[in-house]
């Protein structure tokens, strides 16, 4: 028996502690509406060392001073020192104790499902006591089980994107960002997407006198003309010679006439051969949308797949479901005045803001216009409606109204203090807002913010929850 250094186990907790916090925040890029994060009940590391003294059998021992509970680590031991113990020089060994850990959590906690990664051997990276031990580094995430096929399913199954995630996280988590991670899962989630990503990606950049590709493309692999019918078809035309796919200017010069259900249509060969308008698509239709530059999305029968943006890809944005969002207020603003149907009101009409917006409900409203009349425009106190909303949202900074629906002050500059919960890449609204929260909680007031970025992110900061 030996025991953990105390300087190898500080280093260890800060280690795990930064691991964490990377997994959490690389998550968090797949989706804009934070999906995969909300499905998220925790993220363990787990560190497991194979000892062995002169003259003494190995035995696995459990890093001190981590996430799990005894009755896991006992668990996990017990199997490891009955099952593993004569195998240790066996490179499968990783493979199978990941398995093992994934399953005696699942025996503890069927209502979850989990994703550990595997992890390699750093062998003799430590001494302790002049003795020589090897390592074994896992991380493991677990999900809700209901949130995560609510919110991570596509077709009842769950999604191809995150399928592939979940493997190639499985293999590379230590990696510095998931970026590339996400690109591979993205190009492999579908035989079309492998086959087109890169293509697509190009024609998405391509301008057509001066305007950005807006147009759409329709993949159907056969049986082409008994789908499009074209001798019954009016408002069509077909290509004497195909375009292939990368052949990008002249694909981009003919996705600009298809507007509205018009599409232009590509063979098994990925080669363009009608012009042809489509009202209904058929479950089976697999379709490209074009939004601007570098930005597009895949669908299946008219359901979205996956979207892309800059070369990040993303999950299809769901609405928050309306239940969450009345649950969320009310949590906020408990025994408080709340309109809770203008408010849904005004974060509806938010959403559909093209630049972004972002709602402020603070109970000391009056108070906050009045610190705040530097860096906003205060106004006489005005009950909202959908119409005011529209117009206000239009001009940068925050509306600032009360629980029950009565703005005080538009075009605020919000100020706070430093978060430790700050993530860098989601911008200055989103930021400004977890700052603002921060600052209501440090007062004891409370607050909802509604924030809607730019690359349609939406999130809801209560300064209850922080």
């Amino acid at each position: 028996m030996f025991a953990f250094d105390s300087e190898i186990i500080e280093r260890r907790n800060r280690q795990h502690t930064e691991i964490k916090e990377k997994i959490q925040k690389e998550f968090k890029k797949i989706s804009k509406d934070n999906l995969f994060s909300k499905s998220i009940l925790g993220i363990y590391t787990i560190d497991i060392y194979l000892y062995q003294d002169k003259g003494s059998e190995p035995e696995f021992y459990i890093y001190p001073e981590h996430d799990l509970s005894p009755k896991v680590d006992n668990k996990i031991l017990n199997r490891l020192n009955t099952q593993f113990i004569h195998d240790i020089k066996d490179e499968r060994i990783t493979l199978e104790i990941s398995s093992l850990i994934t399953n005696t959590f699942k025996d503890l906690g069927p209502t979850s499902e989990y994703w550990c990664s595997n992890s390699e051997i750093y062998t003799d990276m430590l001494k302790i006591k002049d003795l020589l031990h090897s390592h074994y580094h896992f991380a493991l995430i677990e999900f809700n089980k209901n949130k995560y096929k609510d919110n991570l399913f596509f077709n009842g199954k769950i999604h191809p994107f995150i399928e592939c995630i979940k493997y190639k996280w499985i293999h590379n988590w230590q990696e510095n960002n998931y970026d590339e991670i996400f690109r591979r899962s993205a190009r492999n989630a579908n035989n079309f997407l492998y086959a087109c990503f890169d293509h697509i990606n190009i024609i998405s950049t391509f301008k057509y006198e001066g305007s950005f590709n807006c147009g759409k493309l329709l993949f159907i692999k056969e049986n082409i003309e008994d789908t499009l019918k074209p001798d019954k078809n009016d408002e069509m035309f077909e290509l004497i010679k195909p375009v292939k796919l990368n052949d990008y200017k002249n694909i981009r010069k003919l996705l600009q006439m298809c507007k509205q259900d018009y599409f232009l249509v590509l063979d098994e060969n990925y080669e363009a051969h009608y012009f042809c308008k489509i009202p209904v698509l058929q479950d089976e239709h697999i379709s490209v949308e074009f939004s601007s530059y570098f930005s597009w999305r895949v669908l299946i029968g008219g359901k979205e797949l996956i979207s892309c943006s800059n070369m990040q890809a993303f999950l299809p944005s769901r609405n928050e479901n309306d239940n969450d969002l009345l649950q969320k207020i009310e949590s906020t603003f408990v025994n408080e005045q709340v309109d809770t149907s203008l408010i849904m009101e005004m974060v509806n009409n938010i959403k559909q803001q093209k630049k972004g917006s972002m709602l402020v409900v603070a109970n000391n409203a009056k108070e906050e216009a009045n610190r705040l009349s530097t860096s906003a425009i205060t106004i006489r106190p005005q009950r909202m409606n959908a119409a005011l909303v529209n117009c206000i949202s239009e001009i940068d900074g925050a509306i600032l109204t009360n629980s029950n629906g009565e703005c005080y002050a538009i075009g605020v500059i919000l100020d706070g203090q430093a978060s430790e919960k700050g993530d860098p890449a989601r911008g200055a609204r989103y930021n400004s807002a977890l700052r603002y929260a921060h600052l209501q909680r440090s007062k004891h007031e409370k607050c909802l913010i509604f924030v809607i970025s730019e690359d349609k992110y939406f999130d809801v900061i209560s300064s209850t929850d922080l």
